[in-house]
């Protein structure tokens, strides 16, 4: 994802074991005040959430960074970090592929779209109708993938629901043709309902 985004040149720090010392050793190797006046933004994924094996956050407080939010409201991709490290921004995204696949679409791809001079385009502006039937939870927006399976009588295009909600796996991304959104609010999908949904194609817009 960061490889399609020509304006922002890329500086790997590779990965490390899911140990916390591993971690500060990481950011303490590449020397943070240097690596914070190198970069524009950081971005990480995975452990970011409050397990035993989520060390993100205390590894960023190791290297005396501030957590300026965490938490956003919006399935998949609810452990989300942001923050600062000296003078470089600091986006941390959910290890589960899925979960950072929409976490960088919502957020990291507009920060980069900023940090480059551009105005970021809004996600999921464009409309369809919901070819499907679904239920769930309120509280959070959803973000899920969609196929085009036809249009309807003004032109909009029909969306069928790929996957079972998983975060764990990028399998149906490889058949979608965007990410469609559901508000939080909404507890109900029906067969017809206008969709908000972010197309990877400008043909489908």
């Amino acid at each position: 994802m960061l490889d399609s985004t020509p304006t922002a040149p890329l500086l790997d720090l590779a990965a490390t074991r899911d140990i916390a010392l591993a971690q500060v050793a990481a950011l303490t190797d590449h020397d943070t005040p240097a690596l914070a006046a190198s970069a524009d933004l950081l971005v990480t994924s995975g452990g970011v959430s409050l397990g035993g094996r989520d060390p993100v956050r205390p590894t960023f407080a190791a290297a005396v960074g501030r957590i300026a939010a965490w938490r956003v409201a919006v399935k998949p991709g609810k452990p989300a970090m942001f923050g600062q490290l000296g003078q470089a921004a600091v986006t941390g995204l959910p290890g589960n592929p899925m979960a950072a696949f929409v976490g960088f679409h919502l957020f990291a791809a507009a920060q980069i779209a900023r940090l480059s001079g551009q105005m970021p385009p809004a996600f999921a502006t464009a409309h369809g109708r919901a070819d499907f039937t679904g239920s769930r939870r309120t509280g959070r927006a959803e973000v899920f993938p969609v196929r085009c399976t036809g249009s309807d009588d003004a032109g909009l295009p029909r969306l069928s629901r790929l996957g079972q909600g998983v975060s764990a796996t990028l399998f149906p991304l490889a058949l979608a043709d965007g990410l469609a959104m559901v508000g939080a609010d909404s507890a109900d999908v029906d067969p017809g309902q206008r969709l908000a949904w972010h197309p990877f194609h400008a043909g489908w817009a």
